[in-house]
């Protein structure tokens, strides 16, 4: 779903910019290192990275995150014999880049995510972090403006995966410090541009359409969203299985040899 940037209110624009961290020199020789490949996206080129051999495990990451910060976890799968793609989606950057988009949102999210996955060819498992994991939700589910993006896979793991977009527009406003008013102005005007409801958006939902086993990864100590506004929560009993974890954080996840044993396991299962 393409929509020119000229059209943002202010709201709209805060909320479509991506904050940007400058990546480690860790990151930098890791992806440097790395099997490297471009997708192309309307007018820009996906950066991916590619770890290993066998089967091909998509790694999403999340917003205003990057490919640079699953290159642990994909070290740890192309050890345990897979092939780990990630990519930066729009607007997002792990090493510098001459030409940069400026905006994007979830729909950009979930088409870049398809277009990647089917660019890989036959995809066994997919790895989503928080909007990564909802826009994967959303594109395999086909859901409104991503009719055209579904695909499946063996496997699907999401981690700290929020239950909703309404819960993510919260978040937002809590951590912006919006008014009520400036809050409920935000909600109206990305529905009005996106031309989308919010409500239509529930990760649960979204689960149950989609085939295959799925593994839900939560930390109790989110400092984003607490248990209650998580997929952990939301989920259909059965429809998943669910691995919680503690003092991991929102991010820290994507660190953690416990966690990646746990994938793995989950992988070869």
């Amino acid at each position: 779903m393409k929509k020119e940037t000229t059209e943002y209110s202010r709201l709209v624009r805060m909320f479509a910019t991506p904050p940007a961290f400058p990546a480690s020199e860790r990151e930098m020789k890791t992806l440097k290192e790395a099997d490297t490949f471009t997708v192309r996206f309307d007018d820009w080129d996906l950066p991916c990275y590619g770890f290993g051999q066998g089967k091909t495990i998509l790694l999403c990451h999340g917003w205003g995150s990057r490919a640079g910060h699953l290159t642990l976890l994909a070290g740890a799968l192309a050890r345990a014999g897979y092939r780990a793609v990630a990519f930066d989606a729009p607007a997002h950057y792990s090493l510098p880049a001459e030409r940069k988009k400026e905006y994007s949102n979830m729909f950009e999210f979930g088409r870049a995510i398809s277009l990647v996955a089917r660019s890989l060819g036959e995809v066994y498992g997919v790895f989503g972090h928080s909007l990564g994991a909802m826009a994967s939700l959303f594109a395999m589910a086909a859901f409104p403006h991503m009719e055209d993006c579904a695909f499946s896979c063996r496997k699907l793991v999401l981690a700290s995966t929020p239950a909703t977009t309404r819960h993510v527009l919260a978040n937002f406003g809590q951590t912006h410090s919006l008014s009520a008013a400036e809050q409920s102005t935000l909600e109206e005007e990305l529905q009005t541009t996106f031309a989308m409801a919010i409500a239509d958006y529930d990760c649960a939902r979204a689960l149950q359409a989609i085939p295959g086993e799925k593994l839900i990864i939560q930390d109790e100590n989110d400092e984003h969203f607490v248990m209650e506004e998580t997929l952990t929560r939301t989920a259909a009993p059965g429809s998943a299985r669910i691995l919680v974890t503690q003092k991991l954080g929102h991010n820290r996840v994507l660190a953690s040899k416990q966690v990646f044993a746990e994938i793995i396991n989950f992988l070869e299962s």
